[in-house]
């Protein structure tokens, strides 16, 4: 008879953590392809003195399709093009990323609160802290966000971009 309540009692306890457990763990999912529609439209950056970084964003189907352009006093400096596809099963969008003058990437990027985005390159997907090149972006309003490259943890590049 003892031994049953001491099981009992046990087995009691366990129910007891383990619903607590799945509690604490259960965390509330982004619906990370209505967060990225925040990108849809205009956006400029100035880059340098009189040159301005345009990117437009257009919806296509659950991504979005992207044209990107660095122009000086009317020449186009680069331009290239961004196609961000949604994949449910790593819950992230894979971004291909064409531009005229460097060629081919593959990004994963994915938002980590409502207003906060980050990305790795794909090969790095597995194991994005171990990632040599990382973006943030950082969206401030609905109407600008702050864009930073870093290489090896230390920030690089930063941009604010503004929406036209």
């Amino acid at each position: 008879m003892k031994n049953i309540f001491i099981y009992t009692a046990i087995l009691a306890f366990l129910l007891l953590c383990s619903g607590g457990i799945q509690a604490q763990t259960a965390a509330k999912k982004l619906d990370q392809v209505k967060l990225m529609k925040q990108f849809n439209g205009t956006w400029n950056s100035e880059t340098g003195k009189d040159t301005l970084l345009t990117a437009k964003f257009v919806p296509f189907g659950t991504g979005i399709d992207g044209y990107i352009r660095i122009e000086t006093k009317g020449v186009i400096l680069t331009e290239g093009r961004r196609l961000f596809g949604y994949d449910p099963k790593t819950d992230t969008f894979i971004q291909a990323e064409l531009n005229k003058d460097t060629g081919f990437e593959l990004w994963a990027c994915w938002f980590v609160s409502e207003n906060f985005m980050t990305g790795v390159p794909f090969d790095d997907i597995s194991n994005p802290g171990k990632a040599v090149y990382r973006v943030d972006v950082d969206i401030k309003s609905s109407a600008s966000y702050v864009q930073t490259l870093f290489k090896n943890g230390k920030p690089i590049n930063s941009r604010i971009m503004n929406r036209q």
